[in-house]
């Protein structure tokens, strides 16, 4: 059974590289100015926040340079933001070197299980930040 490769599939089109690091950089940008951002709507819905809450905090945070905050913002920030990054590179990077760096991406990816690794990771901190909230 071979591993997803999530993050270099995206890469691999420029289309969803471009439209996820654009969307990323609008959430981001719009709330570090002051200007909000789009809010959780499960928390919104629910009162309960879904696993990526605190992320557009997190980030905002590290883009200050504010690392201590921007984990306790969400434990997963500082790899989301690698993510954004890569997202981004794969987004203006020429085919050809977008490419390969997809294929470098797919080749940790399945080697690591980066991608379930990296879903087992939130749901942990979800759970951690549900029960640390109920407490």
């Amino acid at each position: 059974m071979r591993a997803p490769s999530l993050l270099a599939d995206a890469i691999d089109r420029p289309e969803v590289s471009r439209l996820l690091a654009a969307f990323g950089l609008l959430q981001v940008g719009l709330f570090a100015a002051g200007l909000g951002g789009w809010s959780c709507p499960v928390r919104a819905f629910t009162g309960v926040p879904c696993p990526a809450c605190g992320l557009t905090h997190s980030l905002a945070a590290l883009a200050g340079g504010h690392w201590s905050e921007a984990v306790a913002d969400h434990p997963l920030g500082p790899v989301v933001a690698v993510v954004g990054a890569l997202l981004l590179a794969g987004a203006v990077l020429p085919g050809a070197s977008a490419g390969r760096l997809a294929g470098g991406v797919r080749v940790l990816e399945r080697a690591f299980w980066l991608d379930v690794l990296f879903g087992i990771a939130a749901f942990a901190a979800w759970g951690w930040r549900l029960w640390h909230e109920s407490a």
